[in-house]
């Protein structure tokens, strides 16, 4: 995809992704809340570099219970990566086989090393 030189669409994603975080509030806690009332197993996946403000959240849901009585360590995890390779089909798999086995009471399938 080019842009030209016609980036006001550009920005407007940009601001439109910021806005949450720009305001009163706690997006992410809200986000959280909101998926786990329609499904049972969510997992908030962060890169290695966003690892600083993503330790935030848990650290709010101590003093504050922003996650709900429901938060468990394991939908909140960082990966030793970095953003992009977040998007790695491998990786996305195990996870999806994390939840999946957790949410049946099954064993997760052997990884591949």
């Amino acid at each position: 995809m080019k842009l030209g030189t016609d980036l006001e669409p550009l920005k407007r994603y940009a601001a439109d992704r910021v806005a949450p975080f720009e305001t009163p509030g706690d997006p992410l806690a809200d986000w959280y809340l909101s998926a786990r009332r329609q499904i049972s197993n969510i997992r908030f996946v962060f890169s290695d570099e966003e690892r600083g403000p993503a330790e935030l959240l848990p650290r709010r849901h101590l003093e504050n219970n922003v996650l709900g009585d429901e938060f468990t360590e394991s939908s909140f995890i960082i990966e030793p990566v970095g953003h992009v390779a977040l998007l790695e089909p491998r990786l996305v798999v195990r996870h999806v086989e994390d939840i999946v086995a957790q949410a049946t009471g099954k064993p997760a399938p052997p990884r591949e090393r």
